[in-house]
């Protein structure tokens, strides 16, 4: 019965592991296709895409969403064996439900809840997808440790960085300022659209200095984590670059449209360096009880 069992959980292990794969690019198209028509809507695009980029949203939803359904179901039939993918795959079941219901309730609303809700959902949706990849491809049990804890404050800055740039595309405020690195001369201008763009520039600024700070820590730490952090750093700096191009294109649709995809890429490396944090917490605090015993 044993030896079935494991059988049972080798089985989700695995099917997981390509669906999730699967799921993480349909998301991504969505993701992207999402970006084009918010952005195409708020400036001028290429008006023969549209209608492609409607008709790739609608099929990524719709596969991604019976996707969900099959990792749930198969994910939650082994939980017993692996009871954190069963969490994963119920978390990625209620992100594609909000999603779909707040799709369907605001059709083609572009206001900032809307927008703020698709985008922070979407990327989300995103790192669960990948989370889940990445724990049925690795059997390593999970620690605790501080350095996990602040990688979890740098998905939270990520996150309401996010949110930061929604509003701007919410509010249509992209082209509010054509100027690097003030706006228009100003640090913090009276106007609220250009003020909500230059919070955005502050925010990009601060997040990349933490991860920057973090990086730096982890590696004369000597700290394994202190790679991931090192690639999410990365990341950041040519995001920063990515948005400076927008800036400089005058907030043209591919430069935005760019901007966003690798934000999309940006959440996966940061999953899978908080992930790999806490498998390295894990290996360090028992490499460290295997020193203390040893004494």
């Amino acid at each position: 019965m044993a030896a079935a069992d494991s059988e049972g959980g080798e089985r989700a292990r695995r099917f997981a592991a390509r669906a999730a794969t699967i799921g993480c690019a349909l998301v991504f198209a969505v993701i992207v296709a999402s970006a084009y028509l918010r952005i195409s809507h708020a400036g001028p695009g290429w008006s023969g895409l549209v209608g492609f980029a409607r008709i790739i949203h609608r099929f990524a939803a719709s596969a991604e969403a019976l996707l969900a359904v099959m990792v749930l179901v198969v994910c939650w039939g082994a939980r017993r064996q692996w009871n954190g993918g069963a969490r994963t795959a119920v978390a990625i079941a209620a992100l594609t439900v909000f999603l779909t219901v707040l799709g369907i309730a605001t059709a083609e609303g572009q206001s900032p809840p809307v927008t703020l809700g698709n985008l922070l959902g979407g990327m989300t949706l995103l790192g669960a997808f990948w989370l889940l990849r990445l724990q049925a491809r690795s059997a390593a049990v999970r620690g605790y440790s501080t350095t996990l804890y602040w990688m979890g404050a740098g998905l939270l800055l990520l996150a309401l960085q996010f949110a930061l740039g929604g509003l701007v595309s919410a509010h249509d405020a992209a082209k509010a300022c054509g100027t690097l690195p003030g706006c228009g001369g100003e640090w913090w201008p009276a106007d609220s659209s250009r003020a909500l763009h230059m919070a955005h520039r502050f925010g990009a600024a601060l997040l990349l200095l933490y991860w920057a700070a973090l990086a730096a820590t982890l590696w004369l730490r000597g700290s394994a984590a202190g790679k991931g952090a090192a690639g999410m750093t990365a990341m950041l700096l040519a995001q920063a670059v990515l948005g400076a191009t927008v800036v400089a294109a005058g907030a043209a649709v591919a430069a935005a449209v760019a901007h966003n995809a690798w934000a999309a890429l940006t959440v996966v490396v940061a999953v899978s360096a908080t992930f790999y944090a806490g498998l390295s917490g894990e290996a360090e605090a028992s490499a460290a009880r295997q020193i203390a015993t040893s004494k």
